[in-house]
This record gives C-alpha cells, structure tokens and sequence, in this order.
C-alpha cells in the first residue's frame, strides 16, 4: 500500500478542491473523516467578512473585501447623471469573475443602476484592485440621499461595504435657486416695492461670526453658504447653515479663496460647466493690494469650498466713468444664457464735484473672457437717478426674480462716496423688466426702503438678499460704526424680514416713545394720541382722536401703558392702573413726560417749570418747581430702583434727586441742538439726546453707541411742516445691555447697540 500524502498544516482540503485558511492555536487537529464543522464557516459568512466562492471557471475560494476609494460628486440636480467609480480590494482567496460579482447598492436607492449591480471591467485576482466605473442618474425629487455600496457574489454580499456617503440632490428652482439666477416666490418684493409691505428686524436670524460685510448667500450641496469679506483679511470666508437662518463660521472662520492680490465683495450664484456639471461661479473685486485699478474677477468651485484662481473678466477704462473702479460686483445668468455683471464704477477725476459712483453692466457668453461693458446704467444727473438719499451716487446691488420682474436692492449714498463723516449710506429697491439690465429700471415710491439713523459711519450699506425656501430676505451690512474715540468697527449684518402692510405715513408727528419690558419691542405714540405698537409690545387702547398728548410709559411687566396730555391727564390702558393725574390743578408749564416706577404702581409726571407730581408708589423726591430755570425742562427718567430720577432742561442741565447720581451735564456749554430727552443707563449713568439726534454720554467712560448728530440735516421735512428732528430717547434694561433708541418726530427710529430695530411709522416724500 502507498503512503497516505502529507497535508500542508494549517490547511484543509474540501471536496470541491477548495481550501479554508484556519487558525492552528484554536481548531482541534481532527482526522481526515472528519471535516471541519459547518457552523463555523456560517459564523464566518454571518460576519460579513468571508463567504465561500460560488462555482465557476476556474478554482472556487473565499470571498472578502476591501474598501479603497471613490470618485463621486458632492452634490448633484434632480435627474442630473453622473460619472463615479469605486475601487474595492479583493482580499479574499477567489477570483471576481465578470460574469458572476457586482457591486451592488446597500439602500433602496439604486442611483439608476440595476438591481443586479455593477460588473468589473476584468476579473479581479485576489489582492488586486478593482475599479467599478459607471453612471448613476439623482433621484428626480430633491433631498440628501445615502451612496453605499457592497460587493456581492451573485448568492450573498460579503465584505465590508464602503463607507456611509450622503449625497444632497436638489430640483432647479430648490429653495429659490437656479442654475444662474435667484427667483422666489409670492409677492414680497413687490408689495415692497409698491408700498404695501415694509421691513423688520428678522429675530430668526443668528450668527457668531464678527462680520460679514460684503456678503453673498447661496443654495448648494444641501446647505446654505454665505461668502464674506474676511474680517481682517483681504479675501473670502464662509459661514454654512442648515435652515438659513442660525450660521456657523466654516473652519473657524479661515479664508476659502485668497489672492494674489486683494479679493472682496464677492457674489455667487449656482451654474453649470459646460459639461453640465453643477458649480458655483463667484464674482468679486480684484486688485494688487488696492494700489491700483480695483477689477471684476471670477472663480468657480465645484464644491464651495476649493475655488479656481481669479481670473478678470471686467476692467475699468482708461478715463471716464468707470476709470477708477469696478467693484462691489454681482453675478446672473439670465435665461437667454447671457452671464450678466453688474458693478459700481467710479470715475478717475479728482473733481469732487463728480466724485460719485454709478452702476453698470457688463455681459458674454462665458466668464472665461473680458465682459462687454454697458452704462452707466443708473445713478448719476443723466441716467436713472434713485432721489436726493443716493445724491452722491449708488453702489453694490444684488438682484432675484419675482414674476416677471427681476429686483434689485442697492445702497444710495448722500455724502463723499468715501465714507466720511458726513457719508451716511442707505438702500432701496428698483425693478426692471428688461434681462438685460440696461434699461427700463424703476424706483420704488418707498425709496430709502431704510434711511441711515445708525449712526455708523459708512450706514447701512451693501444690501444683498438671502433667499431661504423662496422666501427673499435684506441683509444689510452696518459697518464703519463710528466709537467715542472716533475710530471704526466691523459690526454683523443684519437682516430684514418683509412684513405685510405699509410702513405707514403719519400726519400728525410722534411725540414720545416707550419700551417694552423684555427690550423686544416699542411704542410711539404721536400728538393725537394714536399708538403704534413693534415687537412684543401689545396694543390696548388709545384715547384717539384726542389733542395735545405728549408723554407714554409702559408698565413693567407688560400689560399695559399710560399717555399723557399737556394739560395733566393721564390715560391708562390694559392693566395699567390710574393712580391720578394734576389735570384739575392749575398749572404753571404744561406735562412734558410721564415715568413709571419700577413696580408698575405708580407714576411720575414732570411739568416745563420742572414741577414733579407723583402717584401710587411714587415717591416725591424732590423738584424744580417754583425755582428759576435757564431753559424749560423736556425730560425725565428714572433709577433703576425707583428711589431716584433725573430731570433735564433744553440747554442740556440734569438734577438729580434721590438715589439718582450726578455725573455731569451740558448746562452751560454750547450745544449744536437743544437737548430733548434723557434715559437712565443699567448702571445709574445717564445719557443725554439733542434735537439733532446728538448723544451725550454720563458719567466720563459710560458706553456710546452712536449717534446721527449732524448727520440728518439734508433729510426732508416730509409731510405738511413735521421735521426729522429727534424727540425722545429710550435705554434698554439691564438684562439687554447697554444700548438705546433715538425717536424722531416723523416716527423713524434710531437703535443703537442692543436695542434692535422692530418697525415703525416713519415716512419720506
């Protein structure tokens, strides 16, 4: 008899002339006649880490697999095909045959690939490689969508599959984008435009990053993307958002795109290569350190984050015009295919008389070459003029649809278009029918949509819209804000909401102002006792028509409020109580203000010859009246415990009384206006408001948040002989911070640091 051949150790033999690796220091050494026991090659196959071969040409083994590494865009259209490939490593003993492997799908989501799966190009020998390129076609509804994939032999799947993959898809017209343009949807804009909607502070709106001026929104990759000029930088930073509305700074804020050179202003919007491929294509301002000629450059990225070098595609002439500057750009891609520039250009002379900018339009086929110019398109003597706030020229635009009309917000200037001090910046709205952008464009009656009381240097500038589910938002930058020492700041965007309903007109001017207790909202009230009522703050009554109102208190807590009239009497609403009212006495001066105490069970009222009269828990503390005045007094406020109040005359003099601190006053010195109003800080320091919007702060140090001394004087008076001129200030509590409103007698509010913009009633002829 021959000997029985030896077996290699470690290895045993199967029937189908397959072999199994198995581990010596765990499987028991067993005789031929008996085989390994089948519950561990199930074990195996259960772990989706080895599973035997099936038949076919050639030896059968053991199958298992690798993930390598894909190719697979970020970001696809509803329907939209696409190239991809995946590379997987055969880690098992077996060969994958054409005929017999696929890479299948995990999910239900196929990607418009068979069921079956995809073949190999060849058969992949054990440690190669294999490559599975092939087209997939996006869902045709929009979402973020899972891309994962498992090897399978045509019996199970085996191998670990590739990693998890979310890929967002999304429609033409997806939250208000298309491929070259912004459209949305209602009529927001143009019950804007026409005066029967107006704007307010959006509180849905947050974001942490410290500026983002110059800024430009999109829709791409699932996500909103808003590009910024870098705070400090010159180039471009991103912040990203989920719902549009709360932002977070991409890597802590860094630049995405950079020089060489200076880069800003950018604006961007969703196009297409020539492949058809979905991209972003950013237009922006260009120039070597800003020493020369400021151009229009362009970059595209295919995932929002890594952009193509600059490359300049409109360049100012040699005189003229646009000699200077073509900057602050935005970008369109209308439906004729055309892509359409716009720009501010700013002439080469030095004539201050003609130191004004314009806007123009440049457009070709592609942004891969020098764009024709056309213009100026609107905002000098000769074209389109936008009104005596943009008297000094117009600047940064943005543009979306609506309808069948294409609107653009853009900031006006009326003062040295270099932001000097008397440079204060608003913005307003205009509409064209014409894709071309060259002709036809209108204003809206409602122009400023937001006239500068910010007190900032540069005001409120550089609109551009957000557009979120196709519901158009106004972001506007306010920056350059002017500090006590004269220096400047970068502050935040904000951005406004469009709110059914006129801004409304007055006919009869406000008079006094008071805050709700939460600093959300406010009340004006004007000389005929109407009650305009913003933000949190409730409406409950008013006694008109009636005459001669001249003061508003609200009560702490909510609820309710108290008017008063010039001639002492005191009307309370909601749950305010009345407490009384000197309106039987004969008075020397007549009421010029009504205070509440901080419980909301009391009252004081202060008369023009300083005379106080206190109600309910109101304590008496001390008074002007009966004495000699150099200047009648316009104003009152309390402490923040209500043991104390100031009273301030016209020529700027304070008294105090109680727990009320003295730091100081403008009794005695030259003032530009006589003073107005007077509000007591969080920390029992005051400030001070002139008829021309001037603060005076107390003590030495106490926090300023602007102004617009001086700023206003070219506003016009508007309706009948009502002026612009300030009445009234009001402090936020201490829970907000240390900010403040400036009311003007058309209505118009200032608010200044914390305290937030909610509406108001203010008009323009």
């Amino acid at each position: 008899m021959g000997r029985v051949p030896r077996r290699s150790p470690g290895r045993r033999t199967f029937a189908k002339g397959g072999t199994m690796p198995v581990r010596p220091s765990s499987v028991r050494h067993r005789s031929a006649r008996s085989p390994r026991p089948l519950r561990a090659v199930a074990a195996a196959a259960a772990l989706g880490c080895l599973t035997l071969g099936v038949t076919g040409a050639g030896a059968a083994g053991v199958d298992d697999a690798q993930y390598v590494s894909r190719s697979v865009p970020g970001t696809l259209y509803c329907g939209q095909t696409a190239n991809v490939s995946v590379t997987m490593r055969n880690t098992g003993t077996s060969t994958w045959l054409t005929t017999t492997y696929r890479l299948r799908p995990t999910t239900t989501t196929t990607w418009g690939v068979a069921a079956t799966g995809v073949a190999p190009s060849t058969n992949v020998t054990p440690g190669a490689n294999g490559t599975f390129a092939f087209t997939i076609t996006a869902p045709a509804t929009g979402g973020t969508y899972a891309f994962q994939w498992q090897m399978h032999n045509g019996v199970a799947a085996f191998g670990a599959p590739t990693p998890s993959l979310s890929i967002p898809v999304f429609c033409e017209g997806a939250n208000g984008y298309r491929s070259g343009y912004r459209e949305v949807t209602g009529t927001a804009l143009n019950d804007l435009f026409n005066d029967s909607a107006h704007v307010v502070d959006d509180p849905a709106f947050s974001s942490p990053l410290v500026s983002h001026v110059e800024q430009s929104t999109v829709f791409f990759g699932g996500r909103y993307l808003m590009y910024h000029r870098h705070p400090t930088l010159r180039g471009i930073a991103l912040a990203t958002s989920n719902d549009g509305h709360t932002w977070t700074a991409y890597n802590g804020g860094a630049q995405v795109l950079s020089g060489p050179g200076d880069i800003s202003a950018p604006n961007v919007m969703v196009d297409r290569d020539p492949a058809g491929r979905p991209r972003l294509a950013m237009v922006y301002e260009h120039c070597d350190n800003c020493g020369g000629k400021v151009r229009v450059g362009r970059s595209y990225s295919y995932d929002g984050i890594a952009w193509t070098a600059p490359l300049d595609v409109v360049i100012p002439s040699a005189t003229g015009w646009d000699g200077q500057h073509t900057g602050t750009p935005n970008v369109v891609r209308t439906p004729d295919g055309r892509y359409r520039v716009g720009f501010h250009a700013h002439p080469s002379t030095g004539n201050p008389t003609e130191n004004f900018l314009t806007i123009g339009f440049a457009d070709g086929a592609s942004l891969d070459a020098t764009l024709a110019k056309a213009g100026p398109v609107v905002g000098n003597a000769t074209v389109n003029a936008p009104g005596w706030w943009a008297k000094a020229g117009v600047g940064k635009r943005d543009i979306v649809k609506e309808g069948s009309y294409w609107y653009m917000v853009f900031e006006g200037m009326r003062g040295d278009v270099n932001c000097s001090d008397n440079g204060v910046f608003s913005w307003g709205l205009a509409r064209t029918p014409d894709a071309t952008f060259k002709t036809s464009w209108e204003f809206s009656v409602r122009n400023p949509i937001r006239i500068d009381r910010q007190g900032r240097k540069c005001g409120e500038d550089m609109p551009a819209f957000q557009v979120v589910g196709g519901v158009p938002y106004i972001t506007v930058p306010a920056m350059d804000q002017l500090t006590p020492t004269g220096g400047a700041v970068n502050d935040p965007v904000k951005r406004y909401k469009i709110v059914s309903g006129p801004r409304g007109r007055i006919s009869t001017e406000i008079v006094a102002m008071a805050r709700a207790s939460d600093a959300q909202g406010y009340y004006e009230v004007n000389a005929a006792g109407n009650v305009y009522a913003y933000g949190s703050a409730t409406f409950h009554g008013s006694p008109a028509p009636t005459s001669g109102i001249v003061g508003i208190a609200a009560k702490p807590g909510g609820g309710g409020y108290w008017l008063v009239s010039g001639n002492g009497v005191v009307y309370n609403y909601g749950t305010a109580g009345h407490f009384g009212d000197p309106r039987s006495l004969p008075l020397v001066k007549p009421i010029v203000g009504i205070t509440a105490t901080p419980s909301g069970n009391g009252y004081w009222l202060v008369a023009g010859d300083g005379g106080v009269f206190n109600y309910g828990d109101a304590p008496l503390l001390g008074s002007m009246g009966g004495k000699v005045l150099n200047a009648p007094m316009v104003g009152m406020a309390a402490t923040t415990s209500g043991n104390g109040y100031w009273l301030v005359a016209s020529d700027g003099g304070v008294f105090n009384y109680g727990d009320a601190p003295f730091h100081g006053s403008m009794g005695g010195q030259a003032l530009n206006a006589p003073v107005v109003g007077i509000a007591g800080a969080p920390n029992n320091g005051y400030w001070l408001v002139g008829r021309d919007g001037g603060i005076f702060a107390f003590p030495s140090g106490q926090p300023y948040a602007g102004s617009t001394g001086g700023l206003l004087a070219d506003m016009p008076a508007g309706t009948g002989s009502v002026p612009a001129n300030a009445v009234a200030i009001v402090a936020t509590p201490a829970s907000v911070g240390y900010g403040y409103w400036i009311l003007f007698r058309d209505g118009g509010i200032l608010d200044a640091g914390p305290a937030r913009y909610f509406g108001d009633p203010s008009y323009f002829a």
